[in-house]
């Protein structure tokens, strides 16, 4: 069963695409961009009410990568396996999600690009 976990990691300073890299504890669902100050393990450095693409890099074994409405539904997601590399669109006041299986812990670089987010 996996298990959720709101990380606090300590940013300053984060430029426009810059890359972050997270660990991602065995076992273990990450928000990784979406919940606000405080709860992201890797928050976009545009905040979370534009529209943005997610690059997602995973150095480890396989992960899951979902993302999901500002009311807590799932909206889409899939599985990126070892040095897989994905985009991932994330619209406004969505929340982006990695997890992990029981084996090692995950670890992924994420770059967040703002992109326009209007009709």
């Amino acid at each position: 069963m996996n298990r959720t976990v709101m990380s606090v990691v300590m940013m300053s300073g984060i430029a426009l695409g810059r890359a972050q890299t997270v660990v991602i504890p065995a076992g273990y669902n990450m928000l990784l961009t979406g919940g606000g100050s405080g709860q992201d393990g890797s928050p976009s450095p545009h905040g979370n009410d534009h529209a943005m693409e997610a690059t997602l890099t995973n150095l480890r074994e396989a992960i899951e990568v979902k993302v999901w409405s500002p009311h807590g539904e799932p909206l889409r997601g899939f599985g990126l396996g070892r040095h897989g590399v994905a985009t991932v669109h994330v619209g406004p006041g969505e929340r982006l999600f990695v997890s992990t299986g029981e084996g090692p812990n995950g670890k992924v670089k994420v770059e967040c690009n703002q992109v326009d987010d209007r009709p």
